[in-house]
């Protein structure tokens, strides 16, 4: 028996290589709902109409302030725009690509210490000799 193992390990081997890929993708969804905001600037003005519902044809014109701000945070950076702006909430997907590759040495092959028992001239007996070998499974 243990010259089966001793046998097994020989440099003399033929090995096959067998590659096998794995690919899996995985979105993870990070989640932020307290934003934090990092500059605030008037960007432009805005001329808005406003009527007067007192008198009929009365209408008077506004100018409001058009901000941008920007929200920044570990892994994100958002700007909004518009009259008094403000982000609620902000949701990231961000794409994980896992790849593995595995080989597998198969050796089908081999020359080895062999042993056991033969058939000679005497008829059955046990023979320890030097074999050549093939993996079946």
């Amino acid at each position: 028996m243990a010259s089966y193992f001793v046998g097994r390990r020989t440099p003399t081997e033929v090995e096959i290589i067998k590659r096998d890929t794995i690919t899996v993708t995985r979105i993870d969804t990070i989640r932020i709902t307290k934003v934090r905001e990092v500059e605030k600037r008037v960007v432009d003005t805005i001329l808005v109409a406003v009527k007067d519902t007192i008198i009929l044809n009365d209408t008077t014109y506004i100018q409001l302030p058009r901000e941008q701000k920007i929200y920044t945070g570990e892994n994100y950076k958002a700007w909004v725009s518009g009259y008094r702006p403000k982000l609620d909430s902000l949701n990231i997907y961000q794409k994980t690509i896992i790849k593995e590759i595995t080989n597998t040495v198969e050796r089908k092959w081999g020359l080895g210490v062999m042993g056991g028992y033969g058939v000679t001239k005497e008829g059955l007996s046990p023979y320890i000799g030097i074999g050549l070998y093939y993996k079946i499974l």
